[in-house]
């Protein structure tokens, strides 16, 4: 599945609507959104890292934002966005001996996100954007019967994304698709020590893959004139 998805899906839904034509006619303003999502994660980082594999995880996320475009169709967003968090079970066998458990990886990224609107139709509008961000990570490695480490780290996000968004009034009902990529490039545990993965290289957390979401938006001022 190519990157060029997400685009190919939006444009897709724009033919799908007789006499559809792209234009802009916005009124300025500020809005405000909440957007729940996730996408699918294989856990590779943490099987590079561990030496053992683990389960891929479905990843969910909430994102609230605030945005002002002006009547051209610039927009410019910051995203609070708390995920994605997701949770890979795993089975070690080493020797006689088999250990269960759970990693879990929790991000809280903070993401200034320029893009560009058009109107589709009466009441439709699309938008593309580029989210590029700051990440802390919170990794947490519960082995049964062992007890629970952890180890924390900062790193970078990066998240292309499309969005189409009905119109009704001030409010707005929407759909995005996009890839979000983070990468947190060396972990610190509760002692302050950096973690080391079986290779005697920096352990790194990799929270990737397609996404999509479901959103609510409140505009200020009503966006479409």
């Amino acid at each position: 599945m190519s990157k060029g998805w997400g685009l190919g899906l939006l444009a897709g839904a724009a033919l799908a609507l007789p006499g559809a034509a792209l234009h802009a006619g916005f009124q300025s303003g500020f809005d405000v959104r909440f957007t729940a999502g996730g996408n699918y994660n294989s856990g590779a980082d943490l099987e590079s890292d561990n030496g053992f594999p683990v389960d891929g995880s479905f990843a969910i996320y909430g994102d609230l934002g605030a945005d002002y475009g002006n009547a051209a169709g610039f927009v410019l967003g910051l995203d609070l966005l708390n995920g994605p968090n997701r949770s890979h079970p795993f089975r070690d066998v080493a020797g006689a001996n088999t250990y269960t458990g759970t990693i879990s990886v929790a991000n809280l990224g903070l993401f200034l996100a320029p893009g560009w609107r058009v109107r589709l139709a009466d009441r439709v509008v699309l938008e593309a954007r580029l989210g590029l961000g700051a990440i802390a990570a919170k990794e947490s490695f519960e082995t049964d019967g062992f007890g629970t480490a952890t180890a924390t780290g900062y790193g970078y996000g990066v998240w292309p994304e499309f969005r189409g968004e009905y119109e009704l009034g001030s409010w707005g009902l929407g759909l995005s698709v996009g890839y979000l990529a983070s990468l947190v490039p060396a972990l610190e545990d509760s002692n302050g020590q950096v973690v080391q993965n079986t290779q005697a290289t920096y352990a790194t957390l990799r929270t990737e893959g397609f996404s999509t979401g479901l959103s609510v938006a409140y505009h200020f001022s009503p966006l479409l004139n």
